[in-house]
């Protein structure tokens, strides 16, 4: 998932800070839970990418509704779909040819559409 500064982001450090402590309980919940594969910022400041292992995108729009920033509008997400060619990472679906992930988004088993 690609994320940006949401239209709430003008809203003031507090709650923006509150938003995104609230968020990294949420991402830390998803990397616990093995759906979070990687996060951070781009260097640059212009935004940040989530790596999630999900079953299909609509799977992958569900977890990022429920991100208390991106429910805030703190940040908005965005999502392209793709198909893992070469990883190496142990545990992420590749090799397939199937076509069901998401920007920053892998399937899990892979299945998908």
């Amino acid at each position: 998932m690609l994320y940006s500064k949401g239209p709430a982001w003008g809203r003031g450090r507090i709650a923006i800070d509150n938003a995104m402590k609230d968020r990294n309980d949420y991402l830390a919940q998803l990397l616990k839970a093995n759906i979070l594969l990687l996060a951070g910022p781009f260097t640059d400041g212009s935004g940040a990418e989530a790596v999630i292992q999900v079953a299909d995108e609509a799977e992958a729009y569900r977890i990022v509704a429920a991100d208390p920033a991106v429910a805030r509008q703190i940040l908005v997400a965005d999502a392209k779909p793709w198909r893992i060619e070469f990883e190496h990472m142990p545990g992420i679906a590749s090799g397939t040819g199937e076509q069901s992930q998401s920007s920053s988004t892998a399937t899990r088993g892979g299945g998908g559409h």
